[in-house]
């Protein structure tokens, strides 16, 4: 690694974010464009057919997934997923990378019953690790420490 700019201010000038923009701004348009095409557009198939696309196959989606297959990172699509009925297709969806047409198949839940006290056990000991580093970012955060570590190397 190596330190390409050192930013002293809060926030980045507009010229420093100006290219993030415009292409966050170009995919905003595309998928503008491409929902307007999918606009009455009842399945997978015709989707396909209609933008020469592929249908991709993700399984065991779940709330706890944070990868939707190969797509990647699609937290939209997977809460669009789950939100369906057995069997149905979701209205485009645009996601971090594209835009979406999903078909669900049958939802399985899971068997057995919550079991709370197991439940509370996992919370806790997530708890125990994770409000160590917490309260310590916070104290940095507090403190204004500024960390020049990358100066020494």
């Amino acid at each position: 690694a190596a330190l390409t700019e050192v930013n002293e201010g809060d926030y980045r000038t507009l010229e420093e974010v100006r290219m993030e923009l415009q292409m966050q701004a170009a995919a905003d348009k595309k998928a503008e464009y491409i929902m307007a095409q999918l606009k009455g557009v009842s399945t997978l198939e015709e989707a396909a057919e209609l933008l020469g696309a592929e249908i991709q196959t993700a399984e065991n989606i779940s709330l706890a997934s944070a990868r939707l297959g190969a797509a990647g990172m699609e937290p939209a699509v997977i809460g669009a997923a789950l939100a369906l009925e057995n069997n149905a297709t979701s209205a485009p969806v645009k996601g971090n990378i594209g835009v979406y047409m999903v078909r669900i198949g049958e939802k399985v839940v899971a068997e057995g019953e919550l079991n709370a006290e197991q439940e509370i056990s996992n919370l806790n000991m997530r708890s125990a690790y994770t409000i160590p580093y917490q309260a310590m970012a916070l104290i940095e955060e507090n403190a204004e420490v500024e960390d020049n570590r990358a100066r020494f190397q």
